[in-house]
């Protein structure tokens, strides 16, 4: 009871070093000490980890090795509650002083955290101190990397984590995807393509949605058709990814053509579908072809979205100048 306290109100106590360590010996005083000091941090998210790092200190000044458990908690709380980035190296410099800087686990959360901050270069120092990373270290490192714009560091990781002989899951390619997309590089996809089939995960459906969303933005619609095709039951994220793709080529025609054979297929479109099929009607500049789009908006309740609306009006703009100037 007494670590309960310790963790939840974040009192600063001096408790004696026999007894701290006596606590420390029983993980599942850990345990209970985590269910309450979670159910506390949901009603004072912004005390609960101050005081919980002034509980860490304490048991430093103690002389009480710090479980990585701890801090565990105290970063999964940090991703919860979005805190600050003061609050992300706070933790850090715990860590740090703890000699777990190499921990695989402890390391993942740690890239999250910064890279959610926009941090970048920290989230590769931290990546660099990990001994032996896992799939998730590397995942976790090369989708920061891609997300926050630098693909061709994603790529460099991608290819660095072969050289090490980590096995790559399907997530590691759905990062590496990702790089390929903003690189816009047919060549690097192409070769990913080959490595996902190799490793056999050509048939999960967020696989196949990435590789067609990355052939459409590479420009090779005939490979994101393939693939398109390939699945069994493509959802709306596919078909809004290959219609994307016909209207960023400027194929106006053909993207509104699989709109309907979508809506054929009984697959609910969404607010994405619909900017990229409104975005088709104004390369075409066909009014009657806006206003049974507009009868579809209005089916599946996306009138209240501004995107969509914004694109809807465009549309009938263009579409209606296209008809003035005939």
């Amino acid at each position: 009871m007494l670590l309960i306290l310790f963790f939840t109100r974040g009192a600063q106590v001096s408790l004696p070093l026999h007894t701290l360590t006596t606590i420390s010996s029983y993980p599942s005083a850990f345990c209970l000490a985590k269910r309450v000091y979670t159910a506390n941090a949901m009603e004072k998210q912004f005390q609960g980890l101050d005081a919980s790092l002034r509980a860490v200190d304490s048991m430093y000044q103690n002389g009480v090795s710090i479980p990585k458990g701890i801090f565990y908690d105290l970063l999964k709380e940090c991703l919860k509650t979005r805190r600050s980035i003061f609050i992300c190296k706070e933790i850090h410099s715990r860590i740090l002083r703890s000699n777990l800087a190499s921990d695989s686990f402890l390391g993942s959360l740690l890239i999250r955290l910064f890279a959610t901050n926009g941090r970048l270069s920290d989230a590769n120092s931290i990546f660099e101190k990990i001994q032996e990373p896992s799939e998730l270290a590397w995942n976790t490192i090369i989708f920061a990397n891609a997300k926050l714009g630098d693909s061709n560091h994603a790529m460099y990781l991608y290819c660095h984590m072969q050289e090490r002989n980590v096995w790559p899951g399907a997530n590691t390619f759905v990062a590496v995807l990702k790089a390929c997309c903003d690189m816009k590089s047919l060549d690097h996809g192409r070769s990913i393509h080959i490595k996902i089939v190799e490793y056999g995960y050509e048939t999960r459906l967020y696989v196949i949605n990435i590789l067609v969303d990355m052939y459409c933005k590479c420009g090779s619609l005939l490979d994101a058709n393939m693939v398109q095709n390939s699945a069994k039951f493509p959802d709306v994220v596919t078909w809004s990814a290959l219609i994307g793709g016909y209207v960023q080529d400027g194929f106006g025609e053909e993207a509104i053509n699989l709109f309907y054979r979508m809506q054929e297929e009984g697959i609910c479109s969404n607010n994405i579908t619909f900017v990229s099929t409104c975005q088709a009607c104004s390369c075409i500049g066909i009014l009657t072809q806006g206003k049974r789009i507009h009868v579809y908006i209005t089916m599946c309740c996306c009138r209240g979205d501004v995107f969509v609306n914004s694109a809807h009006v465009h549309e009938m703009w263009e579409c209606k100048r296209c008809t003035e100037s005939v």
